[in-house]
């Protein structure tokens, strides 16, 4: 049965978005496509390798609208390779990229990674829901690359 890696050597590099370049291309017209779905429960972007839909949704995050508490508005980012197939391991990674856009540890999903003692990944599964379902604010989840896995 998979369980959840230590989310102690998760890679930073996987939790953030690019940054932005003076060679990046906008492309209004995709913004705005964007844009008009922000109340969309999903959006999938959809292209061939290097076409910059990575840079297209992080320029489009850049720009999102502040809530109505005027902060900016959360995201959680992360960049998927053929190694995440593990369920475990996707798991860790996904925690690691909403406690990084929230900047505080997940109370219910939290204890559960990195025991010395295997956990069954439904459990995680399961913990990170009552965690995500207690969110106050919305929460936009990015998963880059997931034609990876």
């Amino acid at each position: 049965m998979a369980s959840a890696q230590n989310p102690l050597s998760l890679m930073p590099t996987k939790l953030r978005a690019p940054q932005q370049g003076a060679a990046w291309v906008r492309r209004e017209r995709l913004l705005q496509l964007l844009r008009s779905a922000d109340d969309a429960r999903l959006a999938v972007v959809v292209a061939p390798a290097g076409f910059g839909k990575s840079t297209l949704v992080a320029q489009w995050l850049a720009e999102a609208p502040a809530t109505s508490a005027g902060a900016p508005a959360a995201y959680a980012w992360l960049t998927l390779d053929e190694h995440d197939e593990d369920a475990g391991r996707f798991l860790a990674y996904l925690v690691g990229a909403v406690e990084h856009a929230l900047q505080r540890p997940l109370p219910a999903v939290r204890p559960l990674l990195g025991t010395s003692e295997p956990v069954p990944v439904y459990i995680i599964a399961q913990a990170l829901l009552v965690d995500l379902s207690a969110l106050r604010a919305p929460l936009t989840l990015v998963l880059d690359d997931y034609h990876a896995i």
